[in-house]
């Protein structure tokens, strides 16, 4: 089944999306300041794949283990990789609390990433 949706549709909102609070230009066009580091904590790499690499990563509030996708975003060279990850963000933010789903917790961008926090399983 495919999900898609179009440019215009701007009805579809990120939650639990932030910015780092001097970035400018965004790619997940969030108003949302916070900072990555002040929250979470990267540990060990589990795995990489074509933009980025995966980490555990701990949360400081409540000690969870998480994992952490690190996207680099020079890694993002066209139009299409950008509207990739955002509909892959899109899509994981709609089924986050599905039982078969990994949950997507937060998503930060950054000067030079975009950091998908979620659920780890192992």
């Amino acid at each position: 089944m495919a999900v898609a949706r179009s440019e215009n549709d701007s009805s579809f909102k990120l939650f639990n999306c932030y910015k780092v609070e001097n970035l400018t230009e965004t790619i997940l066009e969030t108003d949302r300041i916070s900072n990555f580091k002040d929250r979470y904590v990267l540990g060990d790499q589990l795995g990489w794949g074509q933009f980025g690499i995966i980490r555990e990563c701990s949360d400081k509030l409540t000690g969870e283990v998480l994992a952490c996708k690190s996207i680099s975003k020079n890694r993002l060279v066209t139009d299409e990789d950008v509207r990739s990850i955002k509909l892959e963000i899109e899509i994981m933010t709609r089924l986050s609390g599905h039982p078969n789903v990994v949950d997507l917790k937060d998503v930060y961008e950054e000067e030079d990433y975009v950091q998908q926090v979620m659920e780890f399983i192992n």
